[in-house]
């Protein structure tokens, strides 16, 4: 996983949104509490930083009975999600050497 750990460090990740991406890849459907507890983060801290994940399209809310879960996303979505990173570094190079 170090690899992955420092491709997600290139792209901009925080470490604790390395930890949390890698512990719901590592644990599938999950929750607020359990991310929380495996990880020693906060479960305040885990919050912010799903919503930072959801919004990278990596983290995806489901709906389990009443309870909110999160599944992390296939790693098609991390491959466009750098992709997409690659493309805006591109842009910028682009209008600095213009």
């Amino acid at each position: 996983m170090d690899d992955l750990q420092t491709a997600l460090k290139t792209l901009g990740f925080s470490d604790e949104e390395i930890v949390i991406y890698l512990t719901a890849l590592e644990t599938g459907l999950t929750t607020v509490l359990d991310i929380s507890r495996k990880t020693g983060i906060p479960r305040s801290t885990v919050y912010l930083n799903i919503d930072a994940l959801k919004a990278k399209n990596l983290l995806k809310e489901v709906e389990v009975g009443k309870k909110i879960q999160y599944a992390p996303a296939s790693p098609d979505e991390l491959i466009e999600y750098a992709k997409h990173k690659k493309d805006e570094m591109n842009k910028s190079l682009n209008s600095i050497t213009l």
